[in-house]
């Protein structure tokens, strides 16, 4: 072919080889994508759908902690759990074996020689197992500690399962055991029913005590209840 024409000729096909030679190699450029050159903008909503996506080619490697939600599963793909136990109401009583701690005490005026009963009453934050009279509750005075000029307390209503402590305390099962840490002019301390006579409740007892002398009467400790 004659160079001139040769030339024409290039120039009225260049730009159908051109588009050839980008055709032949376009595969080619596409599999030389940079990594991560694709991401989320690139790609259109609804672009890559379930059947596009290679069986078993996202495991949890792949999937970020947390992005996925009950909501995106289907009813049955995940499996249940076991049941837990069933959590404390305060409206049913202690269950059995149960132990349940508080405080109890109160400091007063002892202003003249003729005031010398005194009580507090102690609502238990969830009923008794069992309803609680005087012969279920009782003081443990061995933990007492002198906080400094103070009269060791004193009681007779013992009982020989209070083997707790202020710090830990501590009931065998059925039983109140209230454990005196603080007290001052505080005598003969006893634990009762809060009903009259013989009466019993599952809601709560009484710590009592007697004063000897004028000034400031005064008990601080904590108490423990099992239920049976």
């Amino acid at each position: 072919m004659i160079p001139g024409l040769f030339v024409s000729y290039l120039r009225r096909h260049h730009i159908g080889l051109l588009a050839l030679g980008i055709a032949l190699t376009g595969t080619a450029y596409a599999a030389t994508l940079p990594k991560g050159s694709v991401d989320t903008r690139q790609l259109k909503n609804g672009a890559v759908s379930a059947k596009k996506i290679k069986r078993n080619a996202v495991s949890s490697s792949k999937v970020k902690n947390r992005s996925l939600l009950a909501k995106d599963f289907k009813a049955g793909q995940l499996p249940k759990g076991p049941k837990g136990e069933a959590g404390a109401s305060a409206l049913s009583p202690v269950p059995s074996g149960k132990t349940i701690r508080g405080a109890v005490g109160g400091d007063f005026h002892a202003y003249d020689g003729f005031i010398r009963d005194f009580a507090v009453d102690v609502t238990l934050p969830i009923p008794a197992a069992n309803a609680l009279g005087d012969d279920a509750v009782s003081v443990n005075v061995s933990g007492w500690q002198n906080d400094g000029g103070q009269t060791p307390p004193t009681t007779t209503d013992t009982d020989p399962g209070c083997t707790g402590t202020p710090a830990n305390p501590t009931a065998p099962a059925g039983k109140v055991c209230i454990y005196v840490s603080v007290a001052d002019n505080a005598f003969d301390l006893g634990g009762c029913s809060v009903l009259q006579g013989a009466g019993v409740s599952p809601y709560g007892f009484q710590l009592r005590w007697n004063s000897t002398a004028e000034g400031d009467t005064l008990v601080d400790g904590t108490w423990a209840y099992t239920a049976p």
